[in-house]
Formats: C-alpha cells, structure tokens, sequence
C-alpha cells in the first residue's frame, strides 16, 4: 500500500480542481468553494431578473429590490459628435454602439483574463482572479456558473490594450476624445479607463458611478 503524504494531497487535489475555483480561492482565500453556491452557509436566495421595456428590475438575492429606470439612448445619436459635448450630463445607457463588433471568441482561447463578481464577500477583488477565455466559457456553458448564487463575470482592462483588439474592438466615435487620458494611472484616475466587461446570466452589478473613476 502506497501512502500519500500532504503535500501530495494537495498536489491532487489542485489537478482536480477546476480553474474558476482555483480563481475563487485567489479572489477569497477565507471561505470554502462551498459559500459561493446554494449549498453552502451563506443560504442567499438567488437573484430574479424581470424586464420590462427598457426597465430591468432585480429582486436580489438579499431580498432587496433595485430597479434600473437608466434612459436608453441610441447610440446613432452621437454618432458625429467625436468630442462627445452633446452627451448626456445625466446617467444613461447608450445602445447600439458595438453591433459592428465581430463576436469574441471564448472557446478555445488562452487569453488570460480577470473575473469579478460573486457573493457580497467576494466583491472589489481587483483582478485578483484569472482564468482563460475558454475556461471561463467552460464555467458559464458546464451549468457551473447557474450554481454560484452571484455567478462570477470577466472584468478585464488588459485584453483591450493590446492592438489586434483595439482593431477589431474599436472605441465608439463619441468616445475616442478622452480629455482625461492625461491623468490615467494618477491619484485622480488610479484605474484603466476601459474594461472588458461580459458574464453570465445574473453577473455583474447595477449601473453605478464608481468613485474611483473619472
């Protein structure tokens, strides 16, 4: 008979762990895998998410309802307006503005890229998480991500700096002129101003103004 000690444990059982909870480990090193899901101590409800129009209401997974009543705007709208001074000066969402981005390939990629999201605990992680492309396709297309009670979403500032991307993705004209783009990584504007931000279905976070960016 063959006994394993410790460390060898702990060398098998990091084979066997999948990517995505090696991520949730980095992004909350103090809980189990098993606080992320229903299943675990946190017993939050998951959140349900009814549309109406353009008004997305959430009934969260805290019992508490938010309501998105953001004005969409078309996008078409500003669409000569390089300097962006006809945008709005109150918070709204403008819609159409990346139908002619090609559809980003998730399988098969080995792009490495940040995640996000996740119960209350594992919120502001920073980039803390990473995983690729195709293991976060995995997560969301394995049924994985419908167990989490807030499943994890990329949020990635990296992937949009390398210039295939930003060919392929290209900024939205009402966008290109950043006034601000001499304060990037200052204490004024400590964070990318551009983020990759797509997830599964209940990821993410209400529309919000974060306070560390301009």
């Amino acid at each position: 008979m063959v006994m394993a000690h410790d460390g060898d444990l702990d060398h098998i059982n990091h084979l066997y762990e999948s990517a995505i909870d090696r991520a949730k480990k980095s992004i909350a090193p103090q809980h189990k895998l098993e606080d992320w899901n229903e299943g675990g101590k946190y017993r939050y409800r998951k959140g349900a998410i009814a549309t109406s129009g353009s008004s997305v209401a959430l009934n969260g997974a805290n019992g508490r309802i938010f309501e998105d009543n953001v004005t969409r705007v078309p996008g078409c709208t500003f669409e000569n307006d390089v300097h962006g001074d006809d945008l709005p000066h109150v918070p709204a969402v403008l819609t159409g503005l990346l139908e002619e981005w090609p559809t980003l390939e998730f399988s098969k990629s080995e792009r490495q890229v940040s995640l996000d999201g996740g119960p209350s605990f594992a919120r502001m992680s920073m980039c803390s998480g990473k995983v690729t492309l195709d293991e976060y396709h995995q997560y969301c297309t394995s049924g994985q991500a419908d167990h989490d009670i807030a499943p994890l979403y990329v949020f990635d500032p990296d992937i949009l700096k390398s210039k295939s991307t930003t060919n392929s993705f290209p900024t939205p004209p009402c966008f290109s002129k950043d006034a601000m783009a001499c304060i990037d990584g200052s204490q004024y504007r400590p964070l990318p101003p551009a983020w990759l931000l797509v997830g599964a279905a209940r990821s993410g976070t209400p529309i919000h103004d974060h306070l560390m960016t301009v």
